[in-house]
């Protein structure tokens, strides 16, 4: 595994990292205890070792992989609140969390003969619409989204978006929280059924 405690003080990945209040040195360390879970064969997205090679080959990363990278190692957190991860145990629990849900896509792959990469996509779709969509969400303007996607995307058709479990739940809480509640038995893709025409929709309330 690289070498992750050589930081310079003027890189993008200092500079965000002291942004958001996360002090370097412990972010080194916390990326070492990541690098113990990966020689472990723990559970994790095939890019979290890319990019910490990177890390330690260039010493910094760009913006965008920055982004991403906060992303698979903490989840929607690192994306939306990354600020939050300062405090030790913030980054301890959501790093936890998502090693949970990289079980539960891993689990849900084999369910549905998905590739990660197909899984990635997806996931991006979906985050993407979300971002986007002001309160209240619904789920007939996802399934008209997604029809337009897949016209463009033929790996994909209709029902793929059943990986999420019910809609209504994944319009409301994104596809981590979604899938995480498929995993304890608190959303079920079967009651979305009347929500896969394009002229069926409602409005949920986004909490």
């Amino acid at each position: 595994m690289a070498d992750t405690t050589k930081f310079h003080k003027d890189t993008r990945i200092v500079r965000y990292l002291q942004k958001i209040g996360f002090y370097p040195p412990t972010f080194v360390t916390f990326l070492e205890r990541v690098q113990s879970h990966v020689q472990n064969n723990g559970c994790h997205h095939p890019l979290l070792t890319v990019y910490i090679d990177s890390l330690a080959a260039r010493g910094d990363l760009a913006t965008d992989e920055i982004e991403h990278f906060m992303f698979i190692l903490f989840g929607a957190i690192g994306l939306l609140f990354p600020e939050r991860l300062a405090l030790d145990r913030n980054s301890e629990f959501y790093f936890n969390r998502k090693l949970r849900l990289e079980q539960i896509i891993a689990q849900r792959l084999e369910e549905f003969q998905f590739t990660r990469e197909k899984y990635d996509k997806m996931e991006a779709f979906v985050w993407h619409w979300c971002r986007n969509q002001t309160p209240f969400r619904s789920t007939g303007q996802l399934i008209k989204a997604w029809a337009r996607f897949i016209k463009s995307n033929g790996e994909f058709d209709q029902f793929d978006l059943q990986f999420f479990g019910d809609l209504s739940y994944l319009i409301m809480q994104g596809p981590h929280c979604a899938l995480f509640a498929v995993h304890e038995y608190r959303s079920d893709h079967r009651k979305s059924i009347a929500c896969c025409s394009p002229q069926k929709s409602f409005h949920t309330k986004v909490e």
